[in-house]
């Protein structure tokens, strides 16, 4: 005598897989998985804009400067472009109609120096002793024109 399985197909298996495709479908996956190109191109849209916006963001306010002695031992290949030192401010500061005058010395202990010519307003905390970054180009006659001045933080000195 064989034996031989019959299986039954009823109604009550198909449930779980109906409920599971009618939620899918209702849940709006069906539509995602059918936009999936729309929904990868706008993300890499998204993604791209915010690393631009990071990049701009972070490069913007970063700001190299030379020291006073960097910046002499460039020479002529810093003449006359726009650039940045970081240097304390001389006791032969002198003003004049709104003309400042002064020797910006080398902040790390070397004996450099360079002399600078500022014209416009300085920060109130701008006197001799302090530390200063100067932004503005070598001159022909080896004077350093200033066109920016900013003092830094007395607590950070």
């Amino acid at each position: 005598m064989a034996s031989s399985l019959v299986f039954i197909h009823t109604p009550t298996m198909l449930v779980p897989s109906t409920l599971a495709f009618s939620l899918w479908y209702n849940a709006g996956w069906y539509r995602l998985m059918k936009n999936r190109k729309k929904l990868i191109i706008g993300g890499a849209i998204i993604l791209v804009s915010i690393t631009a916006l990071i990049y701009a963001t972070f490069m913007g306010n970063s700001t190299y400067y030379y020291e006073v002695g960097e910046f002499l031992s460039q020479g002529t290949t810093v003449a006359n472009k726009t650039t940045s030192i970081n240097g304390e401010v001389g006791a032969d500061l002198s003003i004049d109609s709104f003309v400042y005058s002064f020797t910006l010395w080398d902040a790390t202990g070397q004996s450099a120096g360079i002399p600078v010519t500022y014209r416009g307003q300085v920060p109130n905390s701008f006197e001799a002793g302090r530390l200063v970054v100067v932004q503005g180009k070598l001159g022909a006659d080896g004077i350093f024109q200033a066109t920016k001045i900013i003092t830094k933080c007395t607590s950070k000195e």
